[in-house]
């Protein structure tokens, strides 16, 4: 400078500039450096419910396909709920006239062929009952028309139902058996047992008594 000291300056950076000139890293090993805190918490996915092919049918009114499906060998022979369910759900929505009619051939003997299996079964009987009986009602008139083997399955149904009724039969007279036993087992009289205090002691043996205790006096008191 004009005075004779020396001015030092230094020039400044350009930030901007040394951001360009950085190396772009691929997406693929963004992160792979990071350590992160090991979380004592995991949320795991929840699996989605599929819904079966006879919900959807149902769903959209198939009323016919929706059975159809839960009448197939690996449902009928793993979960037979599955189709009492099915029934069920059809007599409730007022369907099951709908879904059972216009049937021949394997169809109607799958169907018959169900009822004369699970029929029998405590927790199915009362709606397989209701089942058979429409079935009747929809067919009945018209047996000739059908194949030979639904009209076969047909007389293996009715000879399951006498078999069945044969069966309550001989129940609910076991059942009025018991309960006649039962109510005679109540009305038996046990006749008094006589007090010991009523009977009189002997002369032979008021002679030689050392004690005598009068229990009718000490009921009294």
């Amino acid at each position: 400078m004009s005075n004779g000291m020396i001015s030092i300056r230094q020039r400044e950076k350009d930030i901007k500039k040394k951001l360009l000139n950085q190396k772009k890293l691929s997406y693929r090993y963004t992160g792979a450096s990071l350590h992160c805190i090991d979380f004592d918490m995991y949320v795991h996915e929840v699996p989605k419910e599929v819904m079966g092919k006879h919900d959807t049918c149902l769903r959209k009114f198939q009323y016919s396909k929706a059975l159809d499906y839960v009448l197939m060998n690996y449902i009928v022979k793993k979960s037979p709920h599955t189709t009492v369910a099915l029934f069920q759900e059809l007599i409730r929505r007022q369907g099951i006239i709908q879904a059972l009619a216009g049937r021949n051939g394997k169809s109607l003997v799958h169907i018959l062929r169900f009822i004369i299996r699970q029929i029998g079964n405590i927790r199915f009987g009362r709606v397989l009952l209701h089942i058979a009986n429409t079935i009747m009602d929809i067919y009945g008139d018209r047996l000739d028309e059908l194949n030979l083997e639904s009209q076969v399955m047909f007389e293996h149904l009715a000879q399951k139902l006498k078999e069945e009724q044969a069966l309550i039969l001989s129940l609910i007279e076991l059942q009025g058996s018991l309960e006649m036993m039962l109510s005679a087992a109540e009305t038996i009289i046990i006749p008094e047992v006589k007090h010991l205090y009523n009977f009189a002691p002997s002369i032979t043996a008021q002679k030689h008594i050392i004690l005598n205790i009068n229990y009718k006096k000490i009921q009294k008191v």
